[in-house]
């Protein structure tokens, strides 16, 4: 009798250390994505600041012209095709370490 109330107590300590220490993984995990959200909604507001830079300068440069609606769409196409090759990158990169870690 004495030995199952040690086995259950024992259990029960387990249990409150592994809440213990995931409760500390729960927060590292939380701080992670908030600043992970907190710079990507920061490198939004880079993003649209730069585009409307670019705007201005492409309505500088071609003032109400028809080579002006050429330019943004020329813009638009050019932005669209950065991001897909960065994008492809890092999710070739992201995979690679994946891969290197099943390995492990």
């Amino acid at each position: 009798m004495v030995d199952f109330k040690n086995k259950i107590l024992d259990s029960v300590k387990g249990g409150f250390h592994r809440v213990k220490h995931g409760g500390r993984s729960i927060k590292n995990d939380v701080r992670e994505k908030t600043v992970g959200y907190v710079l990507a909604g920061l490198g939004v507001v880079a993003g649209l600041a730069w585009n409307e830079a670019i705007n201005g300068l492409i309505e500088y440069l071609f003032p109400l012209s028809r080579s002006g609606v050429f330019a943004k769409f020329l813009y638009a196409f050019l932005m669209t095709l950065m991001l897909v090759l960065v994008t492809s990158y890092l999710m070739r990169m992201i995979q690679k370490d994946q891969d290197n870690e099943l390995k492990k």
